[in-house]
């Protein structure tokens, strides 16, 4: 979605899913402005009860560890 277009309501069927992932990635257009808004989202477990997407436990992702190099490099002023 862009800026400016209504929101758009999502049902997906998660098939008895134990955890899930909501990612957000860029719409093709660059990384500016790119969120979500998860408002009024809900999941509808196996016996029926709802929980607030809000109220539900959420799982660290996996840590990774990070070193000082840099990922990149380039020339600037011959150097």
């Amino acid at each position: 979605m862009h800026r400016g277009e209504a929101a758009q309501s999502v049902a997906v069927d998660l098939n008895g899913t134990m955890e899930f992932n909501l990612i957000v990635n860029d719409s093709g257009d660059n990384i500016n402005s790119d969120q979500a808004s998860w408002a009024d989202a809900k999941v509808t477990l196996m016996d029926g009860k709802d929980i607030w997407l809000g109220d539900m436990k959420i799982i660290e992702a996996i840590k990774t560890s990070y070193d000082n190099a840099s990922p990149f490099s380039f020339v600037y002023g011959g150097r």
